[in-house]
């Protein structure tokens, strides 16, 4: 599996409108996952992503293998939420 030339990245607001921006990004067989709180400058590289944050992954994935923007290993890996496959 190769490294995608640049992260996935979206934008997440929460009930009180505050606005987190999220980028993931692949490293052979890691799941590299990066958050940027409103007023911080620097990313957060230790936070668990949620299941809704999984499954909104899953979705651009689904979006770029149809255009071929990404490789069917990096679906399977975040399918498995970034465990190893066996």
């Amino acid at each position: 599996m190769s490294a995608m030339r640049r992260p996935i990245a979206w934008v997440e607001k929460d009930e009180d409108g505050l606005k987190t921006k999220i980028r993931v990004s692949f490293r052979g067989d890691n799941i590299k996952w990066q958050f940027l709180d409103p007023g911080e400058t620097r990313w957060d590289y230790d936070r668990t992503p949620t299941e809704e944050q999984w499954e909104e992954l899953d979705e651009k994935l689904a979006n770029m293998l149809q255009r071929g923007y990404c490789c069917l290993a990096e679906i399977e890996l975040a399918k498995r939420r970034g465990k190893p496959g066996k």
